[in-house]
């Protein structure tokens, strides 16, 4: 399998943030995933589910491939995940991709965004 075929992919995901123990680890992993899909050249799209510090979210529009998607109204997870999909989409057109291919994963699943876990699934 060719690299070159993770160019029709883009992830979409969610994120929110308390300030405890957990969200701080779980951040960290955030990251990871994200260095991974810039590193793959991967579209990411974010769904802002709240709580995220200034500073966090500096961090995360720094990346080109990233694209955030803020929440606008309460709405359950499935909502968050259509909203975040519905922007995938919008840039899938927007950038011709003819086939595109939408992974919804968490953002902790940095092991998931690696040519050997993501190349026989497409």
């Amino acid at each position: 399998m060719n690299p070159d075929e993770l160019k029709n992919l883009i992830i979409y995901t969610g994120v929110y943030y308390a300030d405890n123990d957990t969200y701080r680890t779980r951040s960290k992993i955030w990251f990871e995933t994200f260095d991974n899909a810039q590193r793959l050249g991967i579209r990411v799209v974010i769904r802002n589910d709240g709580g995220l510090p200034d500073e966090m979210l500096v961090r995360i529009k720094a990346y080109n491939n990233i694209t955030i998607v803020e929440k606008t109204a309460p709405n359950p997870l499935g909502g968050g995940r259509r909203e975040a999909l519905q922007k995938a989409t919008e840039i899938a057109e927007k950038e011709g991709i003819e086939q595109p291919i939408f992974l919804w994963t968490e953002p902790e699943n940095n092991d998931l965004i690696t040519e050997k876990s993501l190349l026989p699934m497409i």
